[in-house]
């Protein structure tokens, strides 16, 4: 395999590693927020 395409692997690998990390903050986030609405549901309920 020539260096170039090898190169060109690795960006490629880069990029989908780059998505999944942004793709896992997303969800990390979206877990907060659940979070916080089910809190706020919760303490609306208590009183």
């Amino acid at each position: 395999m020539a260096l170039n395409e090898k190169i060109k692997r690795i960006k490629e690998s880069n990029k989908t590693l780059d998505e999944i990390i942004y793709l896992h903050k997303v969800i990390h986030d979206i877990e907060i927020t659940l979070g916080e609405i089910l809190e706020a549901g919760a303490e609306n309920e208590a009183r």
